[in-house]
């Protein structure tokens, strides 16, 4: 009976680690700012604060190599220029910060009006 329990309280551990890496809600923001960084990393400063677990702030970077960035600074370049928002999903952190992979887990778009 003891050997259950540790193996349910071991496996209600395992899961409470994992959980948190899944994803950000599907947020709404204002860009504050926008650019890249000297070695081509892709950043975007939010109005709100991204709820991806394990990472802090409101802001967005991604890797550098990522095949994404020229695409993602222009739409938000002219959210910011209109006064526009984006729509965008985190999953994980680059540098501290929520980030956008390479998978059709997260995306960055401009929001419909």
């Amino acid at each position: 009976m003891l050997k259950i329990i540790r193996h349910q309280i071991l496996f209600l551990s395992l899961m409470s680690l994992t959980l948190p890496s899944l994803a950000s809600d599907n947020l709404t923001g204002k860009v504050i700012f926008t650019g890249l960084y000297g070695d081509g990393r892709f950043f975007i400063q939010t109005d709100r604060d991204i709820n991806e677990p394990g990472c802090e702030g409101s802001r967005i970077d991604v890797a550098p190599n990522h095949p994404q960035i020229s695409h993602w600074l222009s739409i938000s370049l002219a959210a910011y220029t209109t006064g526009g928002e984006i729509q965008f999903k985190t999953r994980g952190c680059y540098g501290g910060y929520p980030t956008l992979d390479t998978t059709d887990r997260t995306w960055l778009h401009s929001k419909p009006q």
